[in-house]
């Protein structure tokens, strides 16, 4: 079998909704579909629609086909049963279904395989998995999801990380790692060396939560009220939030702050900035640190999660999560040239290596013929 159908059966998937909810799912989808057909389909509540609604379009060889459901908390169960159903018959026939995030979609997959025997494989991203979670997953959802992962051919989760916290809740199975995606035709490094100000680059839901904004702003602060030719670039929704803790650590006026961007324009103030800094408090596999080392852009980063394992020491610096004093003293030693940083050349080759589409592609390739019995 040289070109196979691949159903995309999504938890999260970008809709007029969510419209960057799963884009990593989306860029997984993107890949696949450079050597197999693909189509995704996603069902998600629209708490205006009256009835079910359809929507259907073509985007990078990916078929997408997604259904707005009403909010209606009774009928919910039966509304996405109906549209998942109907949904399916617009897609098939197909080879094999790819789930990401096991938990809900994944009660469809596991009826798809019940009702058709079709195998199917899941991606799964959620930090919900993870001890430094503030929820994690409900006892309901264990039950599925240990179900659910039961029966797959195969779990992809996207760091070693992530599938380690999986198989402590119980969810047995073979592993594969299959790494989010950077379009490498859109990061890569500027052609001329940077010049001008140190600029601190980051970008992010800005949730202050999860990437805790507040904690790296201070720590930024500490670190640009020594030098004053340093800037900073915050790039996110409503990033005028934090104006106030700006005003407080006496940054605004060498802050620029940036509305969500189309991935292009990220990269273009990734080849202008000096450094790219997350602080997070949890993460599984970010997609925007390789994004900034396909840039050239050396990285500091709160080491949690799975950040190490794609994380070469000499493409930037990693700290413990919540030390401000350390996140200052590391953009200090990028500042002064004390860390010494691979060529810009060098990152975008191991980007290339191990996240291109082209990559990306060949290992879920490779993870269907296993499935399907082909290797």
């Amino acid at each position: 079998m040289a070109t196979m159908h691949v159903l995309f059966l999504n938890s999260w998937y970008p809709s007029r909704i969510h419209p960057t909810n799963g884009d990593f799912i989306q860029r997984h989808a993107e890949a696949v579909a450079t050597i197999h057909l693909v189509t995704a389909i996603h069902v998600v509540t629209d708490p205006h629609a009256q009835r079910i609604e359809w929507e259907e379009h073509t985007k990078n060889n990916v078929r997408t086909l997604i259904a707005y459901v009403p909010k209606h908390l009774l009928l919910k169960p039966y509304l996405f049963f109906k549209a998942y159903r109907t949904l399916l018959n617009k897609a098939g026939p197909w080879d094999i279904v790819h789930l990401n995030r096991l938990y809900p979609a994944g009660i469809m997959a596991l009826y798809v395989h019940k009702t058709k025997g079709t195998p199917y494989i899941a991606s799964e991203h959620w930090t919900g998995y993870l001890p430094t979670h503030p929820t994690g997953p409900t006892l309901w959802e264990k039950w599925w999801v240990r179900h659910i992962a039961r029966h797959a051919a195969c779990l992809c989760p996207v760091s070693r990380h992530l599938a380690h916290h999986m198989q402590g809740l119980g969810m047995a199975n073979d592993y594969h790692i299959v790494p989010n995606v950077v379009y490498t035709e859109v990061f890569y490094p500027p052609a001329e060396p940077r010049s001008g100000p140190f600029r601190i680059l980051h970008a992010s839901t800005l949730n202050d939560r999860h990437k805790n904004i507040s904690g790296m702003l201070r720590g930024i602060g500490r670190f640009m009220r020594q030098y004053a030719d340093t800037e900073l670039i915050l790039i996110g929704p409503s990033p005028e939030r934090y104006g106030a803790l700006l005003r407080q650590q006496g940054m605004d006026h060498r802050t620029t702050l940036l509305e969500h961007m189309p991935q292009h324009e990220l990269a273009q103030w990734m080849r202008r900035a000096s450094v790219f800094v997350l602080f997070s408090r949890i993460e599984n596999q970010p997609c925007v640190i390789p994004e900034a080392f396909a840039c050239g852009l050396p990285v500091i980063s709160s080491d949690v999660g799975g950040v190490a394992e794609y994380f070469p020491d000499n493409f930037g610096l990693r700290i413990p999560s919540e030390d401000e004093a350390a996140l200052s003293d590391a953009l200090t030693a990028l500042y002064k040239g004390q860390h010494a940083i691979a060529p810009p050349l060098e990152m975008y080759q191991y980007v290339e290596r191990h996240f291109s589409p082209k990559a990306i592609a060949r290992a879920f390739d490779r993870v269907y013929k296993k499935a399907l019995g082909l290797l």
